[in-house]
């Protein structure tokens, strides 16, 4: 297993994928036999320059890996176990630093529960190569939960997240976003994009990266790929007070980065899901009541 380097040398298309567990062995991240194969793959096989050369095991978990597990991550992998949970955003700031010690351009974001297609990085490479004169600051697969598209998708004015159809044609006007999971997102953007606001950690990282890249005219492309991805919050009904309560405190966080108009309506989409769930979960749409007021209050 291979510490992490601090020299520079100049970026190639080269890509690192950043792994975020967490309560999960190895063997239980869905993604991991992939990432196993493409990091054993010749480069001349994989997608061409568009490959896969290192990944970052970035561990949320309480307690590590075991012996077992971290002897079976090898020499072109970083693992980092971060007992404090430092989400998503953590995970993906140390993977930034780390590609660019290592002169890796882009960066392949990944949760435990995505399953990644073995010819992703091929298609990938096709995408990048089909984009445009412009390099693209993201490539976005098409994410399904189950049979339903939830990403990409385009926020609207409004301040709404609305997933694409996949036979609809893409507007120039659009401010496409997408979830992290099977994203690849070149690694001097992100920087470019600046720190996160503290506060967002897990929840809508994802959305106010890609906000952040339309906000500045970075073109974002489109793989020609589906991958699954097991949604938590598709079941907000089935979501722990707290985990709600984190999930609405990131989304003001996020959309106190948008447009003033998606700003004003937010508390009114808020009481708008406050009545939807009262009929599922009584104590969510008190909770989400309480949170809309609150948002509300402050916009006054």
């Amino acid at each position: 297993m291979q510490a992490e380097r601090e020299s520079m040398r100049p970026a190639d298309t080269g890509v690192m994928a950043i792994l975020v567990l967490y309560q999960r062995s190895l063997a239980q991240a869905e993604s991991w036999p992939a990432l196993a194969r493409a990091l054993r793959t010749p480069r001349s096989d994989a997608g061409g320059e568009f490959s896969l050369r290192h990944v970052l095991v970035y561990d949320n978990s309480a307690a590590p890996l075991p012996v077992d597990d971290l002897a079976a991550l090898g020499s072109e992998c970083t693992y980092v176990h971060d007992a404090g949970n430092g989400g998503t955003a953590a995970a993906y700031a140390r993977g930034a630093r780390l590609s660019a010690a290592l002169g890796i351009e882009w960066l392949l974001l990944l949760d435990h529960d995505t399953a990644l297609p073995a010819d992703l990085l091929t298609r990938a490479s096709a995408a990048l190569a089909n984009a445009g004169p412009r390099v693209p600051a993201a490539l976005l697969p098409w994410v399904m939960h189950g049979a339903t598209v939830v990403s990409p998708a385009r926020i609207t004015r409004f301040g709404s997240i609305r997933p694409l159809d996949q036979r609809a044609s893409l507007r120039s006007a659009w401010r496409l976003t997408g979830i992290a999971s099977g994203s690849f997102v070149r690694r001097s953007a992100f920087d470019a994009c600046g720190p996160l606001p503290e506060g967002l950690w897990l929840d809508y990282v994802d959305h106010w990266i890609f906000a952040n890249l339309s906000r500045r005219s970075e073109p974002v492309a489109l793989i020609d790929c589906r991958i699954q991805h097991d949604l938590s919050v598709r079941n907000a009904h089935q979501l722990s007070d707290a985990r709600l309560r984190s999930i609405l405190k990131a989304e003001s966080g996020f959309v106190r980065s948008l447009p003033r108009l998606a700003r004003l309506m937010h508390p009114w989409r808020l009481l708008a899901r406050a009545a939807r769930m009262a009929g599922r979960r009584r104590d969510h749409a008190l909770t989400i009541l309480r949170h809309a007021l609150g948002v509300r209050a402050e916009n006054d």
